[in-house]
């Protein structure tokens, strides 16, 4: 039998089959052709993207607030920093001033003579210099009405150290009225305001109205009992190291102060806090100083506070020691433990590590 025999014609068709099917797959990829993504298909990736995002949020929120935690504790320790250098330049800590009403003065020194806030004391050892100079070259009482608006305008001066970044930036903050201020004027206008507080000690801050003058202070019969208050910053204070016989990484400093939510950038009579509302520079109030005496709180709405230590951050607020150590503190610590660290000279024993 002979062999089948394939001539020209047939390998013609097998090169038109061939390019039949070459023809046929170049069409089913070009762009006129190919099949767009169904309904259900993109609902399912729309789907799978915001999964995604829902996981990933908490942790990128998580790590933001650890930086804002973060920046805060290095804050404080920049506090305790100048605190001690203002220590070894005048032989005591900074003191808390005279009372509420009574602003920062540049020409009535330091310590006892000083009725502004701690944080004005600190402020040459914090490279601000300048801003404590505002208005210094008299010291004459009653105080002239030139210096009454320019220790104002120290009021409007915000200072990056003393914002919790967690809480509010830096900047002028609306208040609730008109302040009556004993050596400057409050003209209603919005003012700069601090979220670290010096430690009284475990005794409430509260201390009646005072009034004395440049030239009678010293001899002024209304201040309190130079034990009154058991802490390291207060009322015309001048607590030397020795003094903290607890041991300085034993006793509260500074730290973060507790704030109605709603007050954060306007404090007003409708949501009021009272420990919130005269400014960084006033003397010795709720606004720059608290108890370790009350519990400490974290920022709730409704409330009030004036003597609590607290702070915007989830389940903790940071502390600095007399030592100039710092440290996150639980809302959990002991009661009895928070009231011993507020104390310089209590004689407890403080066991931190279950802090």
């Amino acid at each position: 039998m002979a062999a089948p025999h394939f001539g020209k014609n047939t390998e013609r068709k097998e090169l038109r089959f061939t390019e039949s099917h070459r023809q046929a797959f170049r069409s089913q990829l070009s762009p006129r052709n190919r099949q767009a993504f169904t309904l259900v298909e993109l609902l399912v990736v729309i789907a799978i993207i915001g999964i995604l995002v829902a996981l990933l949020l908490p942790a990128v929120q998580s790590a933001r607030e650890a930086a804002r935690r973060t920046q805060c504790i290095n804050q404080l320790r920049n506090q305790g920093l100048a605190c001690h250098q203002h220590h070894d330049t005048h032989g005591y800590f900074p003191t808390g001033g005279w009372g509420s009403g009574w602003m920062a003065d540049p020409d009535q020194g330091y310590g006892r003579s000083q009725p502004g806030a701690w944080m004005f004391s600190i402020l040459p050892f914090m490279e601000a210099q300048a801003i404590h100079d505002i208005g210094k070259g008299d010291p004459s009482w009653p105080v002239g009405i030139r210096k009454r608006r320019e220790l104002l305008s120290i009021m409007k001066m915000p200072v990056e150290h003393f914002y919790c970044p967690s809480r509010r930036s830096p900047g002028l903050y609306g208040m609730k009225g008109t302040l009556g201020g004993k050596n400057w004027i409050h003209d209603g206008s919005a003012l700069a305001r601090s979220d670290y507080v010096g430690c009284v000690g475990s005794v409430s801050v509260v201390w009646p109205s005072m009034s004395p003058t440049y030239e009678n202070h010293d001899s002024y019969a209304g201040w309190p009992g130079k034990d009154h208050f058991d802490g390291m910053i207060f009322m015309r204070s001048e607590i030397s190291i020795r003094r903290v016989v607890d041991g300085t990484s034993n006793t509260y400093m500074v730290g973060e102060k507790t704030v109605r939510p709603e007050a954060y950038e306007s404090n007003t009579t409708t949501y009021p806090d009272f420990g919130d509302d005269e400014g960084w520079l006033t003397g010795h109030n709720g606004d720059n100083v608290r108890s370790s005496g009350s519990p400490p709180l974290p920022d709730t709405e409704g409330i009030n506070p004036y003597e609590n230590w607290g702070s915007a951050h989830p389940g903790v607020f940071n502390v600095m020691f007399a030592d100039g150590s710092t440290q996150s503190i639980s809302y959990d610590i002991d009661l009895d433990t928070h009231f011993a660290l507020g104390t310089r000279a209590g004689g407890e024993v403080v066991d931190k590590s279950n802090l």
